[in-house]
């Protein structure tokens, strides 16, 4: 089977990008040490019971309940923590977000 220059430099190019990224350890993902893991049942308790959802205040615009506009329609009530909530009211914007 002949294969043309073009598709052998393409191959190469595909393979040493691949080498290069598995040496650099790009793309292998790395685990989380066990004490930085959050589990389902740690969250639930921190946002019911630690510090509960429901004394967030609502998001600007959005007090009560509303219908969702994604399908299928939901009911949702949206919160927001303090951090939040001051970003939004004082239109903050991260400095990621200044150099575009």
């Amino acid at each position: 089977m002949k294969y043309s220059r073009f598709r052998l430099r393409t191959l190469s190019a595909l393979y040493l990008t691949f080498i290069s990224l598995l040496l650099c350890r790009i793309g292998t993902g790395e685990t989380l040490k066990e004490e930085c893991k959050v589990n389902a049942q740690t969250l639930w308790k921190h946002i019911t019971i630690e510090y509960p959802y429901q004394k967030h205040p609502s998001w600007p615009g959005k007090e009560g309940f509303y219908e969702s506009t994604m399908p299928p329609g939901n009911i949702l009530k949206l919160f927001v923590n303090d951090i939040a909530l001051d970003t939004i009211v004082n239109k903050k914007t991260s400095s990621l977000t200044e150099h575009y």
